[in-house]
């Protein structure tokens, strides 16, 4: 006897795990269609509806149990109406109105949510198919409030850059990513919405072939903190390191302090947005128009920009003054100085660790070593020496202007 007490306590125990499970797979599969809330609405919309209606309509013959006042309430709600059973009490007709007026909402967002699921699964799909095939893509990760007048600025300054050659990985609403497609310049930007530090997203684009990937302080959730969409940055610069070593790599930080994370990822290029901004104010406070001047150098609409361009192979080697005085006779843009170590952190150190143990001499080999793991990329030397020797790996930074017939000179 007491073998089958245990034995029945088991078998319920099972089932109520059992069906527990199934519950929780079909409140996950609503999740996905966007439906758990509405469907906990209607859900208590039938429970209390009914029973009002049988509180109201004691003499009614046609609600004997609590199945009959639901049965009333799921067929006014889904519109059915088949008159089998229907309320004779003008409180109890009044509940029948709300049941009605009820459906109408909620199974308008019902099939809403459930084409918008199914749209935009279609277009993702059709998305990842495109981007398998292309090469030479602008990865953006992460999202910003002025998204479009981020992508205008990247389309002016890269002139080879096509609004097709842009893939956006971010994990925003489908009304975003509506809103940006619907306008003329950006209807043939691909848009992945996932995570962007997610290592299955990353691995379906085609990070080794991209020409540059951009991280950006994402907003996608703008009740997130900045601690928050920091550790997404750097989460998402370790994991395309990890997945795509020489993939070069620039991303932006809210917060400083991460700065260390980045680098022992070998992100390539770091941008801090918010200290930029302080800088500015600070020098603000004391120097004349540089706010003023440091705009007019950024920004692309107006006279004049700051570049970095290749220096001639004959000239590395050589005194940066005789690079300068070259430079100043073949047009009026003004060479301020140069950016050392550029292309990407992991090719710089493979290449000079292949230098450093070129030497014999084991001090020399450890100073070597230690310079290689010291190295910075993108480092800038602003107006050296007119002796420096140019280094290897260098590119020359000019201020262009505009020409005496208004343009500007290229």
């Amino acid at each position: 006897m007491q073998y089958r007490n245990k034995k029945k306590k088991l078998s319920l125990r099972k089932a109520l795990e059992y069906h527990g499970a199934v519950m929780l797979d079909f409140f996950e599969t609503l999740n996905q269609f966007r439906l758990t809330r509405t469907f906990l609405i209607i859900a208590a919309i039938l429970v209390c509806g009914a029973g009002a209606l049988l509180a109201l309509e004691k003499g009614n013959d046609f609600y004997k149990t609590y199945f009959d006042a639901i049965w009333y309430g799921v067929v006014s709600m889904t519109t059915t109406g088949y008159g089998d059973k229907y309320p004779l009490s003008i409180w109890g007709k009044l509940v029948g109105i709300f049941f009605m007026l009820s459906g109408v909402v909620t199974m308008s967002i019902v099939t809403g949510n459930i084409a918008s699921f199914l749209v935009e699964r279609k277009l993702r799909g059709k998305s990842m198919n495109v981007l398998k095939r292309q090469k030479n893509l602008f990865i953006i990760c992460g999202w910003k409030t002025d998204m479009e007048l981020l992508l205008r600025d990247i389309l002016v300054y890269s002139k080879d850059l096509k609004p097709d050659d842009i893939i956006i990985i971010a994990n925003v609403g489908g009304e975003r990513i509506t809103k940006l497609k619907s306008l003329p310049d950006f209807t043939k930007i691909n848009i992945v919405q996932a995570d962007f530090h997610n290592e299955a997203t990353l691995r379906s684009v085609n990070l080794a072939d991209s020409r540059r990937i951009m991280v950006l302080a994402d907003y996608a959730n703008p009740d997130e903190s900045p601690t928050e969409t920091d550790s997404k940055t750097v989460m998402a610069v370790i994991t395309i390191k990890a997945l795509v070593p020489t993939a070069y790599v620039c991303a932006e930080l809210l917060n400083r302090s991460y700065e260390r994370y980045l680098k022992m990822a070998m992100c390539d290029e770091i941008i801090y947005s918010k200290e930029y901004s302080r800088v500015l104010l600070a020098n603000a406070s004391n120097s004349v128009g540089i706010p003023h001047i440091i705009y007019e150098l950024l920004d692309v609409f107006t006279g004049a920009n700051l570049v970095t361009r290749e220096i001639p192979a004959g000239f590395i080697g050589k005194p940066y003054g005789e690079y300068s005085r070259f430079s100043a006779s073949n047009g009026n843009d003004i060479l301020i100085g140069l950016l050392e170590n550029t292309g990407t952190i992991y090719e710089m150190k493979r290449l000079s660790l292949r230098e450093a143990q070129k030497t014999a001499d084991m001090a020399q080999l450890v100073e070597n070593l230690k310079k290689t793991k010291n190295l910075v990329g993108n480092l800038p030397n602003i107006n050296p020496p007119a002796a420096y020797i140019l280094p290897e790996n260098s590119m020359a930074i000019f201020v262009t202007g505009r020409s005496l017939h208004g343009q500007k000179n290229q």
